[in-house]
C-alpha cells in the first residue's frame, strides 16, 4: 500500500502535467515544510480565472474526480468551478480539496506572492509559505486549524 504522501504525490504529478495554477496549502503544505503532523487529504488553493478552468477538469477528469459529498456520483464541471466554492473531491489517488478562497476569503491572486516553489521527484509546484499558512488557520480557527497551530508554530521556530 502506498503512504498518503505518494498519493498526494501522484495528484501532484496529474496537476502539474495538466499546467493547473494551484498553491499546495492546508496539512501537506505544513508536511512539505517539515511540520510532523498527519493529514488526509491534499487541499489545493486553485487559481479561479478562465484559463485555469479547463487545464483543472482535464485533470480532475484523469484523478477521477468525483464529489463526496453527495449520495450520487458527481463529476465536477465548469459551473461548479464558476460558483468559486470549494470543491471536496475523491480520486483515484485519495481525497483532494480544492479551495477557491482559505483563511478569511484570500483567493490565489492574493496569495501567489507568498508561495514558494516546492519540488519533489522531479516536479514542481507553489507551495504556501508557512508564516502565511499559520496566520489563514489563524484566522479560520476551526477546531482541526487550531490543534495543529502549536506545532505549526514550532516549525516556524525551528526553521527560524
Amino acid at each position: 500500500m502506498k503512504s498518503p504522501l505518494a498519493n498526494f504525490l501522484e495528484i501532484l504529478k496529474v496537476l502539474t502535467k495538466h499546467e493547473v495554477d494551484f498553491i499546495v496549502v492546508g496539512g501537506v503544505c505544513g508536511v512539505f515544510h517539515g511540520a510532523p503532523i498527519t493529514t488526509f487529504d491534499l487541499d489545493i488553493l486553485r487559481a479561479t480565472d478562465e484559463a485555469n478552468a479547463p487545464k483543472l477538469l482535464g485533470a480532475l477528469d484523469e484523478l477521477e474526480g468525483r464529489s463526496r459529498l453527495h449520495q450520487k456520483v458527481v463529476k465536477p464541471n465548469h459551473g461548479h468551478l464558476k460558483a468559486r466554492g470549494h470543491l471536496l473531491l475523491n480520486t483515484r489517488f485519495g481525497h483532494l480539496d480544492i479551495l477557491a478562497t482559505i483563511g478569511k476569503g484570500h483567493d490565489y491572486d492574493d496569495l501567489i506572492q507568498q508561495a514558494k516553489t516546492g519540488s519533489l521527484q522531479s516536479i514542481s509546484f507553489r507551495l504556501l509559505d508557512l508564516e502565511t499558512l499559520i496566520k489563514t488557520k489563524e484566522e479560520v480557527g476551526r477546531p482541526k486549524d487550531l490543534a495543529v497551530l502549536p506545532v505549526l508554530r514550532a516549525t516556524l521556530r525551528e526553521k527560524g
